[in-house]
């Protein structure tokens, strides 16, 4: 007697049950917080346009970190530890090269208003006072040669007059008279502003009118302006004071 192969049952699928079900049951969503991050990261180039602007990528590394930590304690419920990484990646290079950039740029900037101040402080020494009056004006109102400043100044009484009071002001009055003695050191930039396109520097410097004298405080103000027209940004004496601006 031969015997009969018997077949396995057949199992039945649970009531409900879709074959696509354990895929579904094993897909995790991506993190919004990790695609938000990478695209913040991405927008953290603005910080190379504007110093201000580096709220953006410090705003990106916050959302890359938060959407780390979610992903890591989700279970595996989400995804997307690349794309958070990339995004606090990309922070951390704009943040980082945006600050060095402005670190480099204010470096140069003191460092030019400096030789500028400097140099017409030297003009005052030298008592070429309406050469020096003339760089308190706009670079597009001020006059080059000699022969020029000097009909200016001749037929033009407000402006003497003005002149005079700047010069017959301590400290300057000082720097005037000291010729070949005494001293002007430059001492420390006391304050920074911009205005639009304008860059304003204040510098303190000690004026010793002689060896055996005390040193007198001034503050120079300049001022930088980029026109976009020239070639080279302007420079402007502000103002000069023996007591610290406001």
């Amino acid at each position: 007697m031969s015997a009969t192969a018997v077949s396995p049952p057949e199992r039945s699928s649970p009531p409900g049950y879709h074959p696509d079900d354990e895929t579904l049951a094993r897909y995790s969503a991506v993190s919004r917080l990790a695609i938000l991050a990478l695209f913040m990261g991405l927008a953290s180039a603005l910080a190379l346009a504007s110093p201000i602007l580096v709220i953006v990528p410090l705003a990106a590394a916050v959302i890359a970190i938060v959407a780390l930590r979610q992903i890591a304690t989700s279970g595996g419920q989400y995804t997307g530890h690349w794309s958070a990484t990339a995004g606090l990646c990309l922070a951390m290079l704009f943040a980082g090269w945006g600050m060095s950039r402005e670190w480099t740029r204010q470096g140069e900037l003191h460092q030019h208003a400096r030789k500028f101040a400097e140099g017409w402080l030297e003009l005052v020494r030298e008592g070429k006072l309406q050469r020096a009056h003339q760089f308190t004006h706009s670079a597009g109102s001020r006059l080059n040669s000699d022969a020029a400043i000097a009909e200016f100044y001749q037929t033009n009484p407000e402006a003497g007059e003005m002149m005079k009071t700047l010069f017959t002001s301590e400290p300057l009055k000082s720097v005037t008279s000291m010729r070949d003695s005494g001293s002007v050191a430059f001492r420390s930039v006391a304050g920074k502003s911009k205005h639009g396109f304008t860059d304003s520097v204040t510098l303190q410097f000690a004026v010793r009118p002689s060896e055996t004298s005390d040193e007198m405080p001034m503050w120079v103000t300049v001022s930088r302006t980029a026109d976009a027209n020239a070639q080279h940004p302007s420079w402007q004496i502000g103002s000069v004071t023996g007591t610290p601006p406001n």
